[in-house]
């Protein structure tokens, strides 16, 4: 699929519009990739016996590991055949009019599926996602669960499918495709609604933080709200930076003591967010990490697995991962 979208980028529209094909449709290819990780994260959970049902992550007996691979694989099936489809009419109608209808297409198809009030393609799971997106997006009005925590993480993985989305109304409506008009004009931070995009799912996080605060009195929530405000950090500084900056970044620029100033805050800024989210998770949220009476770290001596090189592994790539959420939040 991913293969497809790059040899149609590169064969069918030019070098040049590369760019623009992959805003384009990169947003749902993301989407039916992640489905993918969610079934391996589904076997995964089922061998090790962790109840994502009881958590309230899916609901009760509606779901398995082969309903979201076979929805996947559907929905890979479809894209294929549409950009397969795109190929070969662009190579006779050259518009990027047609890029546009084939992008809107594909939103359309994932919107009737996630929507469609019919009883077929598992309604009640569709229902169940909308549901507590809809309470994660109105947070903190209703009560966190653990749900909505988890959900909203996985939004914040899912950032470049919003701002991609972004891109293209904006694209629609201020009519990018006419003669004359810049090719980032709606890829710009200038308006704020690209770094707002961005910072969201870190901003529904910390009203969770805060509501939970309010409502246990415990201080583990404030510190937790930290990572997410170091995010939201990240975001605003690279704004900033954008701002600062001409629409070429070049060695010159650099000398620039405001731009220089503000590139020397996004470092300390992403290094903070960075250092902070790693060490919360290995040592809070997953507990993997304990320190002894010197308090100098150890693995936990009870363990899941048996090999210890699953569990540096794990802490390594974390720490790899949490370094490409901060530069993609930028």
């Amino acid at each position: 699929m991913w293969l497809v979208l790059l040899l149609t980028s590169l064969f069918a529209s030019g070098r040049d519009n590369l760019d623009l094909m992959i805003r384009f449709f990169r947003g749902q290819y993301l989407v039916v990739t992640y489905a993918y990780l969610l079934g391996l994260s589904m076997l995964g959970w089922a061998k090790a016996r962790i109840d994502y049902v009881h958590e309230h992550l899916l609901p009760m007996g509606t779901v398995t590991p082969s309903h979201v691979f076979s929805t996947a694989g559907a929905l890979t099936v479809l894209f294929g055949a549409l950009m397969f489809l795109f190929l070969v009419l662009s190579a006779f109608i050259e518009s990027v009019g047609l890029l546009v209808f084939f992008a809107f297409i594909k939103w359309l198809l994932l919107a009737v599926f996630l929507f469609n009030p019919l009883d077929v393609l598992n309604r009640g799971a569709r229902f169940f996602f909308v549901k507590h997106t809809s309470q994660v997006i109105l947070s903190p009005l209703f009560p966190v669960l653990f749900s909505h925590v988890w959900y909203t993480d996985q939004l914040l993985s899912l950032v470049a499918v919003g701002l991609d989305l972004q891109y293209q109304i904006c694209y629609f409506i201020v009519g990018s495709w006419f003669p004359g008009t810049p090719l980032g004009t709606c890829s710009s931070s200038a308006t704020a609604i690209r770094p707002l995009i961005a910072s969201l799912p870190a901003m529904w996080r910390i009203l969770q933080s805060l509501r939970c605060f309010v409502e246990t009195r415990s201080p583990r929530h404030i510190v937790n709200s930290v990572k997410y405000i170091t995010t939201v950090a990240v975001v605003l500084v690279s704004a900033a930076i954008e701002l600062t900056q001409s629409s070429t970044l070049s060695i010159g620029q650099l000398l620039n003591p405001l731009l220089s100033g503000w590139v020397a805050v996004w470092g300390v800024v992403a290094a903070i967010n960075i250092l902070y989210s790693h060490t919360w998770d290995v040592v809070m949220d997953w507990e993997v990490v304990r320190f002894n009476s010197n308090r100098v770290p150890h693995i936990r001596r009870q363990r899941l697995y048996k090999a210890m090189l699953f569990y540096y592994f794990a802490i390594g790539s974390n720490l790899l991962f949490r370094m490409a959420t901060s530069l993609k939040t930028t």
